[in-house]
């Protein structure tokens, strides 16, 4: 009962994020690097960050995977992670709303996975949650609605993984030398590895963006395309005239900066990392008359000073 009663504390901290959203005080570890698992990401696309409570692995991967298409997570047996989240239907069900476990309809539909591991927030209105195993807590121990149904069951629903010789091998590979990594922590974060690697990129946008194939998006939608670019640490941007120009922005110092996004003015300056978001039109690139470039290195997509 202490531990289920520990879990329903933090899930009650995860659904709700009254306020606090400057506060030091139960952030995520900071990101580090990503020397435990090999990417292999598409054209454009950059090095996702990984928290230092959860690195990445290709054990932890394998397992995660494991998990996530299995129909013992949930308390019945009868849905898994996949049961909501379809490869083939974008890691979404198609539904209007979602259902749980015991049939009970839910107020919102699945979310997509896709390229989740770049979202800032891993929650429809409550940007405290930024990790994905901090959000896979919901569908676990959620009540109200009922996802998964751990809530009362946790003993219940670890012990068919432990009595299985499979997942205590794929366990013990992926947490090595730990005594007991059957574990909620441990599921949880084994699944969030493996929707960390859910990255597609090659739409036509991505074509067109990316992969220099103008021709893959149409007159029509390159008009109305909004485009994207990635900066690496340690630069500024400010621009020259005001336009239709957003930036999201997430970075990690000594206090946690909020995350969101918001629109640049004239002399609006801002520290990276960042992904900045602009209206297109026909321009195949981020016009270099709105913005000037004011970091060190490489500069990023055709911006000049």
């Amino acid at each position: 009962m202490k531990q289920a009663s520990s879990w329903a504390v933090l899930l009650i901290a995860l659904l709700t994020g009254c306020g606090g959203g400057d506060s030091d005080e139960g952030d995520s570890a900071p990101p580090t690097g990503n020397a435990g698992y090999q990417w292999s990401l598409p054209t454009g696309f950059p090095t996702p960050k990984e928290f230092a409570d959860n690195p990445l692995t290709a054990a932890k991967v394998k397992l995660g995977r494991h998990l996530f298409y299995d129909l013992r997570m949930s308390v019945n047996q009868t849905t898994a992670c996949a049961t909501c989240h379809l490869p083939e239907r974008a890691f979404t069900d198609g539904r209007k709303t979602a259902i749980g476990a015991t049939g009970e309809a839910h107020p919102r539909n699945a979310m997509s996975l896709t390229n989740v591991v770049y979202n800032a927030t891993q929650n429809w209105a409550n940007p405290v949650v930024t990790t994905l195993h901090a959000q896979g807590l919901i569908p676990m121990f959620g009540e109200f609605p009922l996802e998964l149904g751990w809530s009362d069951h946790e003993a219940e629903i670890l012990a068919r993984f432990r009595n299985d010789a499979q997942y205590q091998s794929l366990f013990a590979t992926a947490y090595p030398g730990e005594t007991d990594p059957i574990n909620a922590d441990r599921v949880v974060k084994a699944i969030a590895a493996f929707e960390s690697i859910l990255i597609s990129g090659n739409s036509p946008y991505d074509q067109a963006t990316f992969q220099g194939n103008r021709d893959a998006m149409s007159a029509a939608a390159r008009r109305g395309a909004v485009g994207s670019c990635s900066f690496p640490s340690g630069w500024s941007v400010s621009t020259a005239t005001a336009g239709l120009i957003s930036a999201s922005q997430s970075a990690t110092r000594a206090r946690r900066l909020r995350s969101g996004t918001f629109s640049i003015t004239a002399s609006t300056t801002l520290a990276g990392p960042a992904t900045i978001r602009w209206i297109t039109g026909d321009y195949g690139n981020l016009p270099s008359s709105l913005l000037t470039w004011g970091g060190s290195g490489p500069q990023p997509c055709g911006i000049s000073n």
